[in-house]
């Protein structure tokens, strides 16, 4: 028989140092995270289940289920108030001792995968303490799921976990932590739950007027007009005509921009031959803040603003998140791949850079002073379209 708590330790260390590389290296996704979980760990602890489970106690099992929960909350990046019972049904990972006894089960009826009676027993087995594992959970995750089977859809991550367990940055958590005062929400209900904000908090409806979006984009001394508007009407017999390729590095800036649904809150242009960095972005956010705080008093007092930012090594990087973290400022999350719902993308780098295309500027001064007078010129109305189009997307993207 192994010695159990041997197993334990040696895990528990060998997963902390594998979880601490991975948030030291740009962090890791989730679902990953369980991937590694499954094939290394969970197949050294139970290498030679089926001599050594029959004859430990119970006490030994617990600490097995209790690793099991310690590197799966962490996957998960769950709070560690979170119950046992939602790490396992959500990553659909049973525990360890329903696993291993599982495979014992498999091995007693001769389980054949190509018989479809062995399967449908093991499935029934694998149903039947999953539906357990979830009538022990809290009501909470109930109010979500009507039952064990979660859709594939589904895949666990720092912001829905904290949905669906209700642990997280809620006024009725924080105040069962000892965290705040009073669980009463913001809008004068007896409390701020996940239910309540998701379903009958009236501040909700003003989500979009709490979001600040912003992006960087490069502005060139010369950008040829598409081709779209250099059509020109020519006979059969009319030459070809000839477009220079030009050098578009020499005297372009980038532009960062900051906006929400009343107008810029912030912009600046960055020196020529300069780029963004994650030291550079930091020190922009900090501006940012001073911004906030200059022309949008109320939202800065509050702390109820959230930026939504595309996924950049730069916007991802340590010393940001830290900073966010440290004053703190919700960032809402963005699919991989998907630059075309940010609002800078679709709206206002568009409207901006059509207005300069086919105009030439000699110096990087000019593109400036230009730039500057085209963003002025956007309207109040054209922010509010910017944010409506962006919730339109958002909804065609969840369909």
């Amino acid at each position: 028989m192994p010695n159990i708590n041997g197993i334990v330790d040696k895990t528990t260390r060998a997963s902390s140092y594998l979880l601490s590389l991975i948030k030291k290296a740009w962090g890791l996704e989730c679902r990953r995270k369980l991937t590694l979980y499954k094939s290394i760990f969970r197949s050294t602890i139970t290498y030679g289940q089926q001599i050594w489970f029959p004859f430990i106690s119970k006490k030994a099992k617990d600490k097995l289920n209790s690793l099991h929960y310690n590197i799966l909350k962490h996957c998960i990046q769950a709070y560690t108030t979170t119950s046992s019972n939602f790490t396992d049904i959500p990553t659909q990972i049973p525990k360890l001792t329903d696993y291993i006894e599982s495979n014992i089960l498999k091995n007693e009826i001769g389980y054949n995968r190509f018989n479809l009676s062995n399967r449908k027993e093991i499935a029934n087995y694998n149903e039947r303490k999953s539906q357990e594992n979830y009538e022990e959970s809290k009501n909470n995750f109930k109010c979500f799921f009507i039952s064990s089977k979660i859709p594939k859809f589904v895949k666990p991550n720092f912001y829905n976990v904290q949905l669906f367990t209700g642990h997280g940055n809620f006024k009725s958590y924080l105040f069962r932590i000892r965290k705040i005062v009073s669980p009463r929400c913001s809008c004068g209900a007896e409390e701020e739950t996940p239910e309540h904000i998701l379903n009958s908090c009236p501040l909700d409806s003003d989500f979009s007027k709490r979001i600040i979006t912003g992006d960087e984009t490069w502005c060139f001394p010369f950008d040829p007009q598409t081709k779209k508007r250099s059509l020109e009407w020519h006979t059969p017999s009319s030459p070809r005509r000839k477009k220079v390729c030009l050098d578009k590095s020499k005297g372009k800036v980038m532009l960062v921009v900051f906006f929400d649904y009343q107008g810029l809150v912030y912009y600046e242009f960055i020196k020529e031959g300069h780029t963004i960095n994650k030291q550079v972005y930091k020190e922009i956010l900090v501006r940012l803040r001073d911004a906030i705080r200059r022309k949008r008093n109320k939202l800065f007092k509050s702390k109820q603003w959230k930026l939504i930012q595309d996924n950049t090594p730069a916007h991802r990087a340590i010393i940001v998140q830290d900073y966010l973290a440290k004053h703190s400022v919700s960032v809402l999350p963005h699919p991989p791949y998907s630059s075309d719902i940010a609002p800078c993308d679709f709206f206002s780098f568009p409207k901006l850079k059509m207005t300069l295309k086919g105009r030439r500027f000699s110096l990087s001064s000019e593109v400036i002073e230009n730039a500057t007078v085209e963003l002025n010129k956007l309207r109040k109305i054209d922010f509010e379209l910017a944010f409506q189009r962006l919730f339109f997307t958002l909804e065609k993207m969840c369909r």
